[in-house]
């Protein structure tokens, strides 16, 4: 049930702003068109990746091998990282492009060229966020998830995207622009529970090298907080590249 409401909230909110954009006439609309059908096809890496952690991560604890649980969300995390950094600079310095292949009209793809620079700046909190919520499934901690996912996309991303779109006047773009703050808030309460137990993870596996001096245990905290290291590393460097391009495709 809770995962069927995570999947409802998702889609029901993306139908809603749709409709809402709409109201803003053909060539928002258009441009909405174009805007989410790319990144609906550039999603389905996060969200196959969401899918196989969900398995693997499933499979461990089947298999009562706790000890992978954690590299598995971490490499899962840092795979669709490096992807979304990818399309993130693909969106935002070839957005225009991009929307050419599909029309003609100068109206719509101005249009989509600043929805493009909005969905180009919240691929990697998407991204994350999908495998996060994946990872906690697979450990069926779906309470906390489902609150996220409900609280981001329609008390958070909706009532904001309308506020940018319409009272602030940023038209169709303000619409993504309240999915990218929502979304990004969303990717940053997930990872914080996982970093907790991360962090657990290390400090058990620590604590039991103290007891049992079995290198084992000491080699796995080192060979996860590794992992956690190049994560953290990666999404700051993220954080610092949009930083640099905002202001540049803004």
């Amino acid at each position: 049930f809770p995962m069927g409401l995570q999947y409802l909230a998702e889609g029901g909110a993306l139908s809603v702003a749709g409709v809402l954009i709409g109201l803003l006439g053909a060539a928002a609309l258009a441009a909405n068109q174009i805007v989410f059908s790319v990144a609906s096809v550039v999603y389905m890496l996060p969200l196959g990746m969401a899918g196989a952690v969900a398995v693997r991560i499933g499979q461990a604890v089947g298999a009562g091998e706790s000890l992978r649980v954690r590299p598995i969300g971490m490499a899962a995390i840092g795979l669709v990282t490096l992807w979304t950094v990818a399309i993130s600079v693909l969106l935002l310095a070839g957005g225009e492009r991009i929307a050419r292949t599909f029309v003609d009209d100068a109206t719509v793809i101005g249009i989509a060229s600043s929805m493009f620079v909005a969905v180009g700046l919240m691929q990697v909190f998407d991204g994350v966020q999908s495998v996060s919520l994946g990872a906690l499934r697979a450990l069926l901690d779906n309470r906390w998830p489902t609150a996220v996912t409900l609280g981001a996309y329609w008390a958070l991303a909706l009532p904001l995207g309308w506020l940018l779109a319409v009272p602030l006047g940023q038209g169709a773009a303000g619409f993504w622009a309240g999915f990218a703050v929502a979304l990004s808030i969303a990717a940053v309460l997930l990872l914080r529970l996982i970093a907790v137990l991360v962090a657990i993870g290390i400090g058990a596996s620590a604590f039991a090298y103290l007891f049992t001096r079995d290198r084992r245990y000491l080699a796995f905290a080192l060979r996860l907080a590794r992992y956690a290291l190049i994560v953290a590393l990666v999404f700051l460097a993220l954080l610092a590249l949009e930083r640099v391009l905002a202001p540049a495709f803004g």
